[in-house]
């Protein structure tokens, strides 16, 4: 990843819980980045109740700058001394990146600084958000745009007038989704349920009059004990469905869905770390750069034609 030498220099840690194998291997990622910043690897991070990894970057204004700055030297007499706790990291660094919500539990807890929360849906870092004890918090959600799922329905269901859309009492944001779907000309039937149980038995009444049905990203309502009904449901009455934060949803049944693309996520991650170490402190934002992941075998079962330009990104 290509850092532009001008730019202002910035330590920020990365931290993310060791017991996720997903999210302790999108850490590993962010070593690769070779141009324009220093690495330090963390194998263990003490951070009270919750187990944590982490990374220090360091990226840099000048060429040689950060090579042996106070702050790298006192961070690497923490490591020498043993596991260094969340508190004494934070303390060394401008900008902590959280990645999922136990990680920005802990780090919204513990640190004082700056954070940006990242790889956790809408619903669970918007009551961190509320009632964080600092005003420099911000996030990256996990999910993409709904708006963006809008689109693809759009593109691949031209005939499509009904989408249904599961929604519980502490959805936010639906005013987007909104305006998007009267430009696309659908119209959004918003099924209000309180849980998953109710999501389910509200889709199954609703269902017949639908064309298409995307999900959101709420915990609340579509989880591992309502996708596979709600899945079976919908392929049954051979109604399609949209959506939801990863490609795990496509290969669980879903038709199609936009999710985040992670190879490019960091460049993001980096220009809000950036802007929150020189002061700014950013809106929390959807991911920049998206791909489509589809299901060929629920197309082939809903007799939806994929575009052939879209067979690189099916999963």
């Amino acid at each position: 990843m290509m850092l532009c030498a001008q730019a202002r220099s910035a330590a920020l840690l990365f931290v993310a819980s060791s017991d996720s194998p997903d999210h302790h291997e999108f850490l590993a990622r962010q070593r690769q980045w070779s141009a324009g910043a220093d690495l330090l690897a963390l194998e263990a991070v003490e951070a009270q109740e919750t187990r944590l990894v982490g990374l220090i970057v360091w990226l840099k204004s000048a060429p040689s700058q950060r090579k042996s700055s106070p702050r790298r030297a006192a961070i690497q007499a923490l490591m020498r001394a043993g596991s260094p706790t969340l508190a004494d990291l934070c303390q060394q660094v401008d900008v902590v990146v959280a990645v999922a919500e136990d990680a920005a539990r802990a780090a919204e807890k513990i640190c004082s600084i700056p954070l940006l929360m990242v790889l956790a849906p809408d619903a669970q870092l918007q009551p961190l958000l509320d009632q964080s004890r600092g005003s420099a918090r911000t996030a990256i959600y996990q999910e993409a745009d709904p708006a963006a799922n809008l689109r693809l329905i759009r593109e691949l269901l031209p005939k499509a007038i009904t989408v249904g859309v599961l929604v519980s009492p502490r959805q936010a944001g639906l005013s987007g989704l909104r305006a998007e779907a009267q430009r696309l000309r659908f119209k959004l039937e918003e099924i209000a349920a309180a849980n998953d149980e109710e999501a389910v038995r509200a889709l199954r009444n609703r269902i017949g009059a639908l064309d298409a049905v995307l999900l959101l990203p709420d915990l609340q309502l579509i989880n591992a004990w309502s996708l596979k009904p709600i899945l079976l449901m919908t392929i049954r009455q051979m109604v399609p469905t949209f959506g939801g934060p990863t490609a795990d949803y496509v290969r669980a049944g879903v038709l199609a869905a936009a999710v985040p693309d992670l190879d490019r996520l960091p460049a993001q991650i980096v220009a809000v770390a950036r802007r929150l170490a020189g002061g700014v402190v950013p809106a929390p934002v959807y991911p920049e750069a998206t791909r489509v992941v589809v299901n060929p075998t629920v197309a082939g079962v809903l007799s939806v034609v994929i575009p052939p330009t879209w067979n690189a990104h099916a999963e």
